[in-house]
């Protein structure tokens, strides 16, 4: 046997919390960029013992600068994430990337809160505000993608964001 019981638990329930941060980096994509804007900036600005400035040798603040900024970039905890998204959504085409547009603002208004069960309750939101917007984008096309549909669309693209993610992991 190639890979034991306790390795395959491992890796299972590690694909599984990847799929997790991708879906919750997918969702709430604006919120963690503004937050990694905000903390790089907030790093750039402090002055530390070795920020540029401090020394009477020549140098290049510049140069310091951007050093600093692939320090910060290199410990920040959501900067493969964030970034693999962006590459992702970047590839979407414009019907994706409204489905994406949509799965947040069923996120936002708790459109995915079901409490009897059965199931999530985004899924008929999105089949809705997306057959809309098929519509309305394209004249006299009625399309109403089913709940598999829905279920695969988003899968793929979590999946995606996860691919890309450990490709940007392996370039590091």
């Amino acid at each position: 046997m190639l890979a034991t019981n306790d390795e395959c638990k491992d890796l299972m329930a590690s694909t599984k919390a990847d799929a997790f941060k991708a879906e919750q980096y997918l969702l709430h994509y604006e919120t963690a960029l503004r937050q990694y804007q905000d903390d790089r900036l907030a790093f750039m600005t402090c002055k530390g013992p070795d920020s540029p400035g401090k020394s009477n040798l020549p140098g290049n603040p510049t140069q310091s600068q951007a050093l600093r900024g692939i320090d910060f970039d290199g410990t920040y905890p959501g900067y493969l994430w964030i970034k693999a998204v962006e590459i992702v959504l970047r590839g979407l085409d414009e019907e994706k990337n409204q489905f994406v547009r949509l799965r947040r603002e069923a996120e936002e208004c708790k459109a995915i809160i079901h409490k009897t069960g059965g199931r999530p309750s985004w899924v008929p939101y999105l089949q809705c505000k997306y057959a809309a917007w098929m519509s309305e984008r394209y004249i006299g096309r009625e399309y109403v993608p089913s709940e598999r549909t829905i279920k695969a669309w988003w899968r793929n693209i979590i999946d995606r964001v996860v691919l890309v993610k450990l490709k940007l992991s392996e370039k590091k």
